[in-house]
């Protein structure tokens, strides 16, 4: 996806370039709203929610 984010933004700087404003602003904006849902995902994947919320599945379905 941090890939894509980049890509978008080579090509909103190339339609710059030509001239092409209203293209380039919707690559920057395609851009800009994948690298927020990028960060979103980092950030849980990085703070361990998605970790935390399976261990309290797995520790609800065993027996004590």
């Amino acid at each position: 996806m941090e890939e894509k984010v980049t890509f978008l933004r080579q090509l909103s700087e190339q339609m710059g370039n030509y001239n092409l404003q209203s293209a380039a602003a919707k690559y920057e904006e395609r851009a800009t709203s994948l690298d927020a849902e990028v960060s979103l995902i980092r950030g849980i994947i990085l703070n361990g929610f998605a970790t935390k919320r399976a261990i309290a599945d797995t520790e609800e379905e065993q027996p004590e």
